[in-house]
């Protein structure tokens, strides 16, 4: 099993940018029409830190699973049709940062989980994008070995795959023993109660909240609802003692 540090990571793809600009001019022809598309492309902007999201649209990213969410829009009725496959990531960082803040032990180990499982996705679509340039650059070979799939290009293939079969028993694992989108919801919809009873029925404008002012509110409520339960017991206790 191969293990690598946030450091060694960098470095890989250092080297995988560092071997992409070096393999000929059909690559260079590629990223030249993939910069033309980029600059076709509305220029999108994303939520990226719980200071500044609205929980309202970091909820509905979890609820629906829909990434666009997390996009900074006006109108959120029509989401933008396109492809938002980068969303992934910022909806990763987003996730694991929120439930940092809610302090959810549980949930972190999910995302422990969900985070192996996003890097060995990354290395095996990386590796294969490698192995079709295997013969025409030794650090195409090279990155492939330090990735854990050296040898000749017929081994580096049944490498890829094997790795590959596994990671997809490890996904099928832990989606069967992981549910936990689901208690995030079940816990928001107790967490908006809450809130609403501890300000007296008030109505939220969580189009508006962050999701830092959110965690915050809820603990606040939270306290106070511990503060009048135990005031509850200690007013029953003096009655029950002057009877």
């Amino acid at each position: 099993m191969f293990v690598f540090s946030q450091h060694k990571w960098q470095a890989l793809k250092k080297r995988i940018m560092s071997f992409i600009k070096h393999i000929g001019q059909t690559i260079r022809y590629v990223i030249i029409l993939l910069r033309l598309q980029i600059s076709k492309a509305k220029p999108w902007r994303w939520y990226t830190h719980c200071r500044e999201i609205p929980i309202l649209r970091l909820q509905k990213a979890i609820e629906t699973q829909e990434k666009r969410h997390l996009l900074k829009l006006k109108n959120y009725d029509e989401l933008p049709f396109g492809d938002f496959d980068f969303l992934e990531d910022v909806y990763f960082n987003l996730l694991t940062e929120y439930e940092s803040l809610r302090g959810s032990k549980g949930v972190s180990l999910f995302f422990q989980g969900l985070k192996r499982l996003s890097r060995d996705n990354y290395k095996i679509n990386i590796s294969y994008i490698l192995l079709r340039f295997y013969d025409l650059s030794p650090d195409c070979k090279e990155t492939l070995k330090e990735l854990g799939f050296g040898g000749a290009k017929d081994q580096v293939l049944r490498k890829i795959k094997i790795f590959e079969t596994r990671h997809k028993i490890r996904k099928d694992r832990f989606d069967a023993t992981y549910n936990q989108m689901a208690e995030i919801k079940k816990s928001f919809t107790s967490e908006v109660l809450t809130v609403r009873m501890a300000l007296g029925g008030m109505q939220l404008d969580l189009e508006k909240m962050t999701a830092f002012e959110w965690v915050e509110t809820v603990k606040l409520a939270k306290e106070h609802a511990r503060h009048n339960n135990s005031e509850r017991v200690n007013q029953s206790g003096r009655y029950k003692a002057t009877r």
